[in-house]
């Protein structure tokens, strides 16, 4: 789709409700529960557009000579050919350092890409989310990249939003990369919030697009019945009177109990144990529309089997009764509100 129109699917989900938006988590490694590529790599990246992903998200650290670079992990043991942290390397190191399949032990052609190289690779093709696991400091220097690359108006940051502090802090924040970025997005989590005022509090404070609503699962937990607190009717319906997307994170664990996000109904539920309709079509039903996800060919091609990856080119008009019944996927998800022009 090109990056216009993925723009207005994501900035009006209440003309486009049946499509589901998908973004590759490390821009895209894992195929049928197994890495098939080099997290946060070009590679990855390249075959995230190619899979039809409409959103990737990568992380961003710095190097002891201040190279901002694609890094989830503080170190880069096990993911590269070298060891250490990232801080403590400078980018002429890394450039010998190859990455690795850490399932497999594969080693790749490819080094660590830095932000710029990145950010490149995805321009005019797909929406970008940055994880910045740096410090406020380097701010400046997140900054140039985003101008240099001309790529702002296609990208999203996000930002905590579970305390007032946090609240202040977003508002801080949009004021500084507002202008520059396409959307800046609260990140919550459902146990540290103890009721919904805060979320109304940062969606008028920061008029995002959507909402990362964290559904925590822990091991031991019952898988979950309702979707919590954050995924709740009243939720629903605030995010339908204001146009926000509600967006689910369903990445595997990475190690330890299956199933620790979403509920229980992460991609292990989907893939691994072949249940997609408990997970993925679950959260749809409950109001999610834009998954984060280690599974991007799966959950796409399931999507448009389910209908609901349709674009609608043209902005419907609402009805009076500020209602419109959904045409294909109808009976999955309901009735929409139409409220926003």
């Amino acid at each position: 789709m090109p990056i216009d129109q993925l723009i207005d699917v994501y900035e009006h989900p209440e003309n486009h409700p049946d499509y589901v938006m998908v973004m590759g988590h490390r821009a895209g490694v894992y195929e049928g529960g197994t890495r098939a590529r080099y997290e946060n790599s070009v590679s990855a990246i390249e075959y995230a557009i190619a899979a039809g992903a409409d959103m990737i998200e990568i992380d961003v650290r710095k190097t002891a000579d201040g190279v901002l670079v694609l890094s989830h992990d503080k170190t880069i043991d096990g993911k590269t050919t070298c060891s250490g942290l990232i801080s403590d390397h400078t980018y002429a190191d890394l450039q010998s350092c190859y990455l690795v399949n850490p399932d497999t032990g594969e080693v790749s052609t490819e080094t660590i890409p830095t932000f710029e190289e990145a950010l490149l690779a995805a321009k005019d093709k797909v929406l970008i989310n940055l994880d910045l696991k740096i410090e406020a400091e380097d701010a400046a220097a997140v900054i140039h990249a985003i101008e240099s690359t001309g790529v702002g108006y296609q990208t999203i940051d996000t930002t905590a939003g579970n305390t007032a502090q946090d609240l202040a802090d977003a508002i801080a924040y949009k004021a500084m990369l507002g202008e520059m970025l396409l959307d800046i997005v609260p990140n919550i989590y459902d146990r540290e919030i103890e009721d919904l005022n805060l979320v109304y509090e940062l969606i008028a404070a920061l008029d995002p697009d959507s909402m990362q609503l964290r559904n925590e699962w822990h091991d031991g937990d019952p898988i979950s019945s309702d979707g919590g607190l954050l995924f709740s009717e009243a939720i629903r319906d605030f995010a339908d009177e204001h146009s926000v997307r509600m967006w689910i994170n369903t990445l595997y664990s990475g190690g330890g109990a299956p199933n620790m996000r979403a509920g229980g109904r992460g991609d292990e539920l989907a893939v691994l144990y072949g249940d997609p309709d408990e997970s993925w079509l679950w959260w749809v039903k409950r109001g999610a529309t834009l998954f984060q996800t280690d599974e991007i060919t799966n959950l796409i091609g399931y999507l448009e089997e389910n209908g609901l990856r349709t674009y609608t080119s043209a902005t419907p008009v609402p009805l009076p009764a500020g209602f419109v019944l959904l045409g294909s996927a109808a009976g999955i998800l309901g009735l929409r509100r139409r409220r926003k022009a």
